[in-house]
């Protein structure tokens, strides 16, 4: 077959995935907006699934697939199924688990960037929106710790979608810079934002994170990074269990009587007690429970961690699944040594005990990588150009 053949193929299988794929993101990223009441990214989200599964499975139709795949394909939508069914917080990981799933042939550089893309036109939309007064800017009052901090959410219905949106877009930027070395300019640039967004959001954690994740980046220019102590890279190969694990145990401990497990409580913005709230109301089940959360100031009731929101409301099968799968990613993150990678999965690693973000698409590009644990050992993960094989 003619180089430019297989060239046009491989265009189409990302063409197909792309009209599946980018649609429902940028429909997400508009649900948790005051955009939502004018053009109702719900109706477009639950249309689109139906419009992407047939572009998906025109996909895999015209790709060359194993009998590993075809064998897994209906095993995956079957749990993903099951999940969502008559689960509102669940109903996009039947959907989420397909798309993947279908990634796994897919220019995964090109998933990170336009991604970043649609993040960076949505959020700046609706942020620019809200400063001109087209969409509201809501001022909330919370009160924690004996202080009254005044937040605006910057045209979002919660106040930390713009650091947190923030959050995402740096790390995806940090993954797509890769080895280069970061300006005096870019690092301004970002911790000016880092700080105009503190000060209208007052989110303090993620605030911290972004300083933390610049520090990094930019100290790469001094300090290089030896990957090759044997029991640094177990620990690093099983950091999301280690995570969660961790966060777990915390959150199932916690009580208000012990003054540092208080203290760690408030620091965390009550995370732990609201973790373990969650925990109680809502015994583990293996699919899942349909969970009513609050984000109303006089009746707050949410699960910030990834961890703990996945376990409770998705279930420990697909809790399970994602570990190992993010445990085999940094096996071969690490046997590849692609450092930069690494920082940003470790840091999504740490920030899902305290944000939910982590089995968000339209927040992580990276949840991707997951689709590569169905790829050869030999083959790298995260790479530039992957081929789709076609005889």
């Amino acid at each position: 077959m003619s180089p430019s053949r297989v060239k046009t193929d491989v265009k189409l299988n990302e063409f197909l995935f792309g009209l599946a794929f980018y649609p429902w993101l940028i429909a997400w990223l508009f649900t948790s907006t005051f955009y939502k009441d004018f053009i109702h990214p719900y109706g477009i989200i639950k249309i689109w699934e139906y419009v992407g599964l047939f572009f998906l499975l025109l996909k895999f139709m015209l790709g060359k697939s194993k009998i590993k795949s075809i064998i897994i394909t209906p095993i995956i939508l079957l749990i993903g199924f099951i999940v969502s069914y008559d689960n509102g917080n669940a109903s996009f990981v039947a959907y989420t688990l397909t798309l993947i799933y279908s990634s796994r042939d897919i220019n995964f550089r090109n998933l990170v960037r336009n991604t970043m893309f649609c993040q960076i036109g949505v959020v700046g939309t609706v942020v620019v929106s809200s400063l001109l007064g087209i969409i509201p800017n809501e001022l909330t009052l919370t009160y924690s710790g004996g202080v009254i901090r005044s937040r605006y959410g910057l045209g979002f219905n919660y106040t930390s979608f713009t650091p947190n949106y923030f959050l995402s877009i740096l790390l995806e930027y940090v993954y797509l810079k890769g080895e280069k070395y970061w300006t005096i300019k870019e690092l301004f640039i970002c911790v000016l934002l880092n700080i105009v967004i503190y000060k209208y959001t007052d989110t303090r954690l993620t605030f911290i994170m972004v300083f933390i994740l610049l520090l990094i980046s930019f100290s790469r220019r001094f300090i290089s990074i030896n990957m090759n102590f044997k029991f640094l890279k177990y620990l690093l190969t099983l950091i999301y269990p280690i995570m969660a694990y961790m966060t777990y145990w915390l959150t199932a401990k916690f009580d208000s009587r012990n003054s540092l497990l208080s203290l760690i409580n408030n620091l965390l913005s009550q995370r732990l007690r609201f973790g373990q709230e969650g925990l109680r109301r809502y015994p583990l089940r293996l699919f899942g429970t349909h969970v009513q959360w609050d984000t109303s100031a006089n009746s707050y009731f949410y699960v910030d961690s990834s961890y703990i929101n996945i376990l409770i409301s998705y279930g420990t099968i697909i809790f399970f699944l994602m570990l190992i799968s993010y445990s085999i990613i940094m096996r071969k993150v690490i046997i590849n040594q692609n450092k930069t990678l690494l920082i940003v999965l470790i840091f999504w690693s740490v920030r899902a005990c305290i944000d939910p973000q982590l089995f968000l698409l339209w927040f992580n590009p990276f949840l991707f990588l997951i689709a590569r644990t169905f790829l050869d050992e030999r083959e790298g993960i995260g790479d530039d150009i992957t081929y789709m094989r076609i005889e």
